[in-house]
Order: structure tokens, then C-alpha cells, then sequence
């Protein structure tokens, strides 16, 4: 499977990015880094604040997203869980 590797840091997410992996995880929310300070600090409410508020502010503040992010055409991973990542290369 070709891979294309990118610091998110330096070059962030575009917002057409962020919805085809929030519809690919179910919600914005799935790729949401809770436990981090930027988090804390944004005030975001995943259950009760819109999905496109919810990307809006990953598009502002890429720390608010879980890494690695991996995302294809079918499926999308948000954090690492080693078993999801068997599943998602298929080892």
C-alpha cells in the first residue's frame, strides 16, 4: 500500500481532508486528541458542538488531532491501537 507521510504540524490537514476522515471514523469527535492541553484549552464540547465546529478548530490547531492519522479512500485511523493497525495493512 503506497504511503504519503507528512508532518501535520507543517503541513496541516485541509478542511476537505478533515470531513473525509471525520466521515470515515463516523464523527470529528474519533479523531479528537481529549487528553491533550490544546484540547483542554479549546473549550470544545464533542458531544453537545457540531461536527464543522469541531473540524473548523483541527483545521485552526492540528494539535487537537490524534497522530498518527492514517486515511484512505475506505477507512481512517485516528491514534495508534495495534490491532486496528493489523487490521488496517492487513497483517
Amino acid at each position: 500500500m503506497p504511503v504519503q507521510e507528512r508532518h501535520i504540524y507543517n503541513q496541516p490537514p485541509s478542511r476537505e481532508e478533515l470531513e473525509t476522515i471525520a466521515r470515515l471514523l463516523g464523527h470529528p469527535r474519533e479523531m479528537a486528541a481529549v487528553r491533550g492541553k490544546y484540547f483542554k484549552e479549546s473549550g470544545l464540547d464533542l458531544d453537545k458542538d457540531s461536527a464543522a465546529k469541531i473540524i473548523a478548530a483541527m483545521e485552526a490547531q492540528p494539535r487537537l488531532l490524534k497522530r498518527p492519522l492514517l486515511y484512505n479512500e475506505a477507512r481512517a485511523l485516528a491514534g495508534f491501537a495495534e490491532k486496528k493497525y493489523e487490521e488496517f495493512f492487513g497483517k
